[in-house]
């Protein structure tokens, strides 16, 4: 575990990267705002792509360390060739860049559910969650401090960073065939059967993934407009945002074994839906409110996210054999960057045409299209498990 909450930090550094200074500095090299937007739009578009392969090709082998490892070479490498700030290699590194960064999650998720047992992997990917978004958090600190010298340095110096804190990954040696599951599973090794069975469930990621990618990206816009916020005020209550998720996340294992698995996710599933429709029906008193409530409401947004966030690996690690998960992962992959491509473009027509109390709807269309078809998910366990016992 120390290896593998080592890599997070990594993982956590590409996505600092990705978020804060990506963009900006494309826009800047590149002398366009156009381009940047192309270019990380087709490092998405092929991790589609990347992502089922890697996930059929480790769960062949039984081996996701190998291409955890590959991932993780060559994103830092492209990481720190985007310093260079040639134009035309600027095209290929940040396509690479992009598509190794949204890839590594696939393996990764695997991997963790390989090297864990049935009990712990709340736990352990509560921890996994919460560690890669302390480093995303402590990041963006750095990049403020340090950004002011270059972007060009902030990229070589995190890159740099993120190849130190991978380094016990790579001199792990790690048997090749991952541990099989403790449990007996009903389902049995066809792939039609096991695609069958998560299907109402990766619909339901989608709702997730639909809410977060519409809701995140113009969270800090949102406050700078209703709240009249400064800019430098809606980043720090984003940032602050961002590490409370992570604190939840460490500590979903002890809310699972309170609640239970099933009972955790639909409570944090309803919370977030109730807090979105309340913000809904009472749109004006809503921007009424004095920043101690307004933290108060940020504090249970970024808590119940900090809990999906682990909680939806976890649900989706426990619904299929260990042989079939990174396939499955490298489905649930693809779900999650469609989901969040399409309610990103959706969320800025609906603001432009009415407003942001209109786009709430966004999120809480999600968040209804998340608990249903996982209620029809967990129905369907538990027909199959009454099937089960009658035989």
């Amino acid at each position: 575990m120390i290896s593998i909450l080592s890599g997070s930090i990594s993982i956590g550094i590409l996505y600092a990267v990705y978020n804060f200074v990506l963009i900006p500095y494309l826009n800047e090299a590149l002398d366009s705002m156009v381009i940047p937007g192309y270019l990380v739009s087709i490092g998405m578009f092929l991790t589609i792509f990347t992502g089922m392969l890697i996930g059929y090709l480790s769960d062949k082998k039984r081996d996701y360390l190998i291409y955890i490892k590959v991932l993780f070479l060559v994103a830092f490498i492209a990481m720190g060739l985007l310093s260079l700030k040639n134009r035309f290699l600027l095209y290929f590194t940040t396509i690479v860049f992009v598509t190794t960064t949204f890839s590594i999650q696939t393996p990764y998720s695997a991997f963790v559910s390989s090297v864990s047992k049935d009990y712990n992997k709340d736990r352990n990917y509560g921890f996994v969650m919460g560690v890669s978004n302390i480093s995303m958090f402590l990041s963006s600190i750095l990049i403020g401090v340090v950004i002011s010298k270059s972007i060009e340095f902030v990229i070589i110096l995190l890159s740099l960073i993120g190849v130190l804190f991978v380094v016990p990954l790579f001199l792990k040696k790690l048997n090749s065939s991952p541990l099989l599951d403790e449990k007996e599973n009903s389902l049995s090794e066809n792939n039609s059967k096991v695609f069958k069975h998560v299907s109402l469930l990766l619909i339901s990621q989608f709702g997730i993934w639909f809410t977060v990618g519409g809701v995140l990206p113009y969270a800090t816009s949102f406050l700078k407009t209703e709240f009249s916020l400064s800019l430098e005020k809606a980043s720090f209550f984003m940032g602050i945002s961002t590490l409370i998720s992570a604190l939840f996340s460490t500590i979903t294992g002890i809310f699972s074994k309170i609640l239970g698995r099933k009972k955790l996710y639909i409570f944090t599933i309803l919370t977030l839906l109730t807090t979105f429709s309340l913000i809904f029906l009472f749109y004006e008193n809503f921007l009424s409110i004095h920043s101690p409530f307004l933290f108060l409401i940020l504090f249970l947004f970024s808590g119940a996210l900090g809990i999906i966030y682990t909680m939806n690996v976890v649900i989706i690690s426990n619904s299929v054999p260990q042989n079939y998960q990174g396939k499955i992962f490298g489905i649930n992959n693809i779900v999650v960057v469609l989901s969040q491509t399409i309610s990103l473009s959706l969320m800025g027509s609906v603001i432009a045409t009415f407003g942001y109390r209109g786009a709430t709807l966004v999120p809480i269309l999600g968040m209804i299209i998340a608990l249903f078809f996982y209620l029809l998910h967990v129905r369907r366990e538990i027909t199959l498990s009454l099937q089960k016992e009658h035989i």
